[in-house]
């Protein structure tokens, strides 16, 4: 499984050396990861940004920025980061510009998952 995880992270441009440090056992990352795969917070985000419900978009964007530095998805956690900024400050021209990143590194981390499951 350690080899299984690595790959995970790799392909998801994630920092294991850091998740791992955290968790301590790849047992506990693959719980983790799943548990992320799980999380309902990027559709959330998806959903009310098309709804232009803002307070609700900041709220799951602030959460997902969370869990993916938590989890050590190093590229999600950057543009979330952005996207959840953005919404904070009520700039929402540019969270809408933004979306389309976070949706593309999300898949990458969601077919990384998709690929250790």
């Amino acid at each position: 499984p350690s080899d299984a995880i690595k790959a995970l992270y790799q392909i998801a441009d994630g920092d294991y050396a850091g998740v791992i440090g955290r968790l301590r056992t790849n047992d506990r990352v693959a719980k983790f990861v799943t548990m992320f795969a799980d999380d309902a917070s990027y559709n959330n985000l998806v959903d009310n940004m098309a709804s232009q419900n803002w307070d609700e978009a900041f709220r799951a964007a602030h959460t997902l920025k969370g869990i993916s530095r938590d989890m050590g998805f190093v590229s999600l956690s950057k543009c979330t980061s952005e996207i959840t900024g953005a919404l904070r400050a009520g700039d929402h021209e540019t969270a809408q510009e933004l979306l389309p990143t976070v949706q593309e590194e999300y898949r990458r981390v969601a077919d990384a998952i998709a690929a250790f499951r």
